[in-house]
């Protein structure tokens, strides 16, 4: 990801749609990078709610 942001030149925005009993069993550690990071992410388990975080960031 970090080779991608650079060939865009911008902060890279990531989001994962994931099964709610992966996203439940993953250790808060794995949450995301923080917010100073070029390339940000985060998991949803809801597609309208990735798009709206998107969309917030564009």
């Amino acid at each position: 990801m970090p080779g991608v942001q650079r060939a865009l030149g911008a902060p890279l925005h990531v989001c994962f749609l994931v099964l709610p009993a992966y996203l439940q069993g993953l250790p808060a550690a794995m949450a995301g990078p923080g917010p100073g990071s070029l390339v940000q992410f985060a998991r949803f388990v809801d597609e309208g709610a990735a798009n709206a975080w998107l969309a917030a960031r564009a």
